[in-house]
Formats: C-alpha cells, structure tokens, sequence
C-alpha cells in the first residue's frame, strides 16, 4: 500500500518502507497528481504548471524525468492498470481505484459530522504542519490554505467538545498546538486561557492573556478582541467556566451531555475565517488595552 504525506514534511512509503523522491518538481507533480486523484490531467497542462517559464519542448522533457523520478520511487516500471500513475501520450491520472492512503484526503474527516474526541483527535492529529512547506507556486499555496482552514474547523471543534467534556489538561494540550501552527487565532487562546483557568492556574491564564496580545500585535497589528478581553476579565474574576462556553469558542456544547450531541453540536464555523474577521475589523483603528492585574 501507498502511504503519500504532504502536511507537514512530504514523505513516501511503500508497504511501510520509506521509498525517497529527491527530486522537487518530481515531489511537486505527485503531490498535484495525488490530491486530483483520479482526475486525468492533459500532459501539456502539467508540462505549463510545473516549468511555466520554459519551452513547451523543455516542459515536456522535464514532466517525462519527473515521471520517470515517481515511478522508480513507486517501484513502477511504466503505466499499468493497476498501478499508481496512469499515463498515454496525452493525459496523466493518479489512480483513485489503487491501494493508497493521502494524509490531506484523510484530514478532511474532521469536516463530517457525528464524530466523538477521540475521532477527531486521530483525525486532526493528522495535520502536521502546512501543505508542501517550501513550494510556493501558486496551486499549493491555494490547497495549502484551504487544508490550514480544514484543519482550524476540525482543532475548533474538538476543542469545543473538549471543553464540554471538561478534559481541561487536553484543552491545553490541543489549544497550544493549534497556536503552534496558526498565525496567533483568537480562538485557541481563548481555549487555552480556558483550559488554564479549568486547572485552576490564573497565573497561566494571564500569561496567555500576554502571550495572545504581543501575537495579535507582531502578526496582525491589532488587539485582543472585545470578546477574547471580555473573557480574560471574567476568568480573572473567577467566573464559572460553564456560563462561558459560548464566549470561547461560538457554537460549542454549553455542557456534555453525551459525546454524541456534543459532536454535531461542535464548533462548525471555520474558526480561522472568525478569527481573521475579528482581527482584521479592528485593523488600523485598535485600542490599546493594558492587561487587568491579579488580585
């Protein structure tokens, strides 16, 4: 079986065996090829989309090496039916129908409905980092932030079951990966403060708080939303974390009642798209705040 891992770091394995693809553009065409599987793509297409600032006659002779470079790390000595890379003079196409696993198609699991923590947690541990880190033509990074945006949807709503669900150490855990890998969102402080305050750790709810301020600040040039202030104050003050589920994550189960109303009632919107829309309202017209003491 094919195992193809583009999140994160690309990686090939045959049968559980690393197979190497040293070459870029060759990594760059079975990535393409891969998340448009089963998909026939016109080899003057590729050809353009890989060398677009070389000859047709160039193009082509690179996409026959890039090939050649897929199907010796495959094993695949030419086009078969059965194998990976289908291919004739004209058109070349990942076979959907062969043994193969895509860490990208698996992640967007986390977009179907009725999934318990522990689901979600398999799932959106599959993200490991953005999509082909270090290829920057335009299709990857287009895929790239579509599958980050997948990813922000699935963290939130784990996270809003792991909330309800009062797991607060899983709530620190995942709320920091996901600042780990985004660009400062509003809604994983939110969580993380939460998780803090869930273990009685009000220092580490002001840290986060600090921590959340000078993010929004490098990155975006703005403040801490009203909402995400509003929170602070109220864990601050010692507010019950059960009248606050809404104000830290929208659309998060106010309180487990089973796992599985939980799951369809988790965080839907895409939590990145909020969190960009929070900061973004507030750009250039940002109030400075100063941070409440503990008592």
């Amino acid at each position: 079986m094919l195992e193809v891992r583009l999140l994160g770091q690309f990686e090939l394995r045959v049968d559980g065996v690393v197979h190497v693809l040293p070459s870029r553009p060759a990594q760059s065409l079975l990535a393409y090829l891969a998340l448009h599987a089963g998909i026939p793509q016109r080899r003057e297409h590729l050809a353009g989309l890989l060398w677009p600032d070389r000859s047709d006659v160039s193009a082509r002779r690179n996409l026959r090496t890039a090939l050649w470079h897929i199907r010796k790390a495959l094993g695949e000595e030419k086009s078969a039916a059965g194998g990976y890379i289908l291919s004739d003079g004209i058109t070349t196409t990942f076979n959907r129908e062969s043994a193969y696993w895509l860490d990208a198609a698996a992640l967007e699991g986390v977009l179907e409905a009725g999934h318990t923590s522990p689901a979600l947690i398999e799932l959106v541990a599959l993200y490991r980092g953005e999509l082909l880190p270090g290829f920057y033509d335009d299709r990857v990074v287009l895929a790239r932030d579509r599958l980050e945006a997948v990813f922000e949807a699935g963290i939130a709503r784990l996270l809003g079951l792991l909330l309800a669900e009062e797991r607060w150490s899983d709530v620190v855990a995942w709320s920091g990966r996901w600042i780990a890998f985004g660009r400062a969102p509003e809604p994983a402080f939110r969580a993380l403060m939460a998780g803090h305050a869930g273990l009685h750790d009000l220092p580490g709810v002001a840290r986060v708080y600090s921590r959340c301020q000078e993010a929004l600040r490098n990155e975006l040039g703005v403040e801490p939303s009203a909402e995400t202030a509003a929170l602070y104050d109220a864990l601050i003050k010692g507010q019950s974390l059960a009248g606050l589920a809404q104000q830290i994550l929208p659309g998060s189960p106010a309180r487990a009642t089973s796992r599985a109303s939980a799951a369809g009632r988790g965080a839907e919107a895409p939590a990145r798209r909020r969190s960009v829309r929070e900061s973004a309202g507030r750009r250039g017209a940002a109030v400075r705040r100063t941070r409440p003491r503990l008592a």
